[in-house]
């Protein structure tokens, strides 16, 4: 809870009162049966009743992850193969993005400059430029990317499934 002070002044002088308010501190659960992404309230551990329909950009919403300012929630609909950008704060969604098909994983460097995408089936990554955004890239890695790691070096390591191996990016470069 946060309390608020309001002060109303009138032409017999001014009188406050104090007001105790709910600040929704969101969390998200993704629900690719329904295509939605139920909004929960962090601090009180409650559903909030907010649900993001994505099914107008794609289906099946599967991985979100926050982007290093926590402005912005990037979701990949695994149907479609698209990236979806959510608002945080109007918990409405921005734009859509191409992805590679089978999303796995969204990473961010560490200054939120860059969003890196798995695609599991194409075997590649599909690299964002987040403050246009756009895809700049799409990078072949090896055999299904699955979970990624930045680091404040300028190295993405990518754990390749069925390679039992882990790629490492440049992310200054973006080169394998």
């Amino acid at each position: 809870l946060q309390t608020l002070t309001l002060t109303a002044t009138g032409a017999s002088g001014s009188a406050s009162a104090a007001l105790k308010v709910s600040v929704l501190r969101p969390g998200f659960v993704f629900n690719d049966d329904e295509n939605v992404i139920h909004v929960v309230d962090t601090a009180y551990h409650l559903d909030s009743g907010i649900e993001i329909d994505v099914s107008a950009y794609g289906e099946q919403p599967f991985r979100g992850t926050l982007s290093p300012d926590g402005k912005e929630l990037y979701v990949g609909l695994r149907s479609g193969a698209q990236l979806l950008i959510v608002d945080t704060t109007t918990l409405s969604p921005t734009v859509a993005l191409p992805a590679g098909n089978g999303i796995q994983d969204v990473t961010f460097t560490p200054d939120g400059a860059l969003a890196f995408v798995s695609n599991r089936f194409d075997g590649t990554l599909t690299v964002i430029d987040t403050t246009v955004p756009e895809v700049i890239e799409t990078l072949p890695v090896g055999t299904e990317p699955m979970s990624m790691a930045a680091t404040k070096n300028g190295k993405l390591y990518v754990a390749l499934r069925s390679d039992d191996t882990v790629a490492v990016v440049d992310t200054n470069a973006i080169t394998v």
